[in-house]
This record gives C-alpha cells, sequence and structure tokens, in this order.
C-alpha cells in the first residue's frame, strides 16, 4: 500500500520537496567543504549561512513526509475502526 500511495500527487510532490531539498544540501555541503580544506575563510561563513539553513531545509522537507504518512495513517486507521 505504502508504494501505491507514493503515486499520490501529494506524496509525489512531498517525494520531489526532499529530493530537491537533498540536493540543495549536498552541493551546499561538498562547496563549504572544499572552501574549508583549502582554508579559505569564506568557508565557515558558508557552513553558517548556506549550510545550516540547507540541512535544516532538508530535514523540514523530510518532517513534512512524516506528517503526511501520519495523517494517513491515522485517517486509515480511523476508518478499519469505524468499520469494525
Amino acid at each position: 500500500q505504502l508504494d501505491a500511495d507514493l503515486q499520490a500527487p501529494e506524496q509525489r510532490a512531498l517525494m520531489e520537496a526532499i529530493a530537491k531539498s537533498r540536493t540543495d544540501y549536498i552541493d551546499v555541503r561538498k562547496a563549504a567543504l572544499a572552501q574549508l580544506s583549502a582554508g579559505d575563510p569564506a568557508g565557515q561563513t558558508a557552513v553558517d549561512q548556506k549550510l545550516v539553513p540547507a540541512a535544516a531545509a532538508y530535514l523540514a522537507s523530510i518532517d513534512a513526509m512524516v506528517s503526511h504518512l501520519d495523517e494517513v495513517g491515522a485517517k486509515d486507521s480511523k476508518a478499519l475502526n469505524d468499520a469494525a
């Protein structure tokens, strides 16, 4: 059922948001780590101003999917209880 649910437009959109925010986070992390490895002082600024917000956005996108799946699970549970 989970595979079928992930085909729903809302869940597909949430998965796309997770994928985009993950890609953004990885790109920012890669750039910041390259700067830090090179001894570039801008690396710490990139961590603070870009990497931390990118990580927060990535985690927020995951949290949005978890919340959605919790809602779906609660509705399914209620439907089962109502049918019993």
